[in-house]
């Protein structure tokens, strides 16, 4: 069972990656997110071996490595999350075999049904709401899309919901029947966040 907070580690002014991924770990985050952008494939690396000796430190946390086969395979990350653009799930499936968590992003019900078909084992469904975290946002789906999808889809395939949320949205998006949440800026910006995201989640 993937835990129901899911925290993604990306660009962020304050800290460097592997500052982020230490600072969740202190505080209980179990899966991180690994997002690098705009750096070169060396740096990547090597950022990537410096969060998985992080991770490595603390029981049970898992980290998924986004939109890089080889790194997921060099460092032996946990897993890979694959967007809309990237290698396909199949494809990155036919390198790395079935050992990896595989993760992939939808906007509509039909991304979805796209990526159980791939045998995914989770789904970033999104975006919740206008989020300055990613480029070229898909449209937002707000608490109603996410029923609707749900309601549609009727799959035991994990569904985080993703982009922009804020505490005071956890509670209702949690009675769509999403599995859990994909936080970024909430945290990254306030690590003592996560305890209240915690309980939230607990709560529902």
């Amino acid at each position: 069972m993937l835990p129901r907070l899911y925290y993604i580690a990306s660009n962020h002014k304050d800290h460097n990656h592997a500052e982020l991924v230490k600072n969740a770990c202190n505080e209980g985050v179990q899966l991180i997110q690994l997002r690098m952008k705009e750096m070169s494939d060396n740096a990547k690396l090597e950022t990537a071996i410096s969060c998985i000796e992080i991770c490595e430190q603390f029981e049970g946390v898992q980290l998924i490595i986004n939109d890089d086969v080889h790194i997921t395979e060099k460092i032996q990350a946990a897993g890979i999350h694959l967007g809309r653009q990237d290698t396909p799930v199949f494809q990155a499936k036919k390198t790395l075999g079935n050992k990896f968590i595989f993760g992939g992003t939808a906007n509509t019900m039909e991304d979805c049904q796209e990526l159980i078909q791939q045998q995914v084992d989770y789904i970033g469904l999104g975006p919740f709401r206008f989020t300055e975290t990613k480029k070229n946002l898909s449209p937002i789906l707000g608490t109603e899309g996410y029923s609707k999808v749900i309601s549609q889809i009727g799959t035991s395939t994990p569904i985080y919901a993703i982009g922009g949320i804020q505490l005071s949205d956890i509670t209702e998006l949690m009675k769509t029947g999403i599995h859990g949440i994909a936080i970024s800026s909430l945290i990254s910006n306030d690590f003592k966040n996560i305890k209240k995201i915690q309980s939230l989640l607990n709560a529902a």
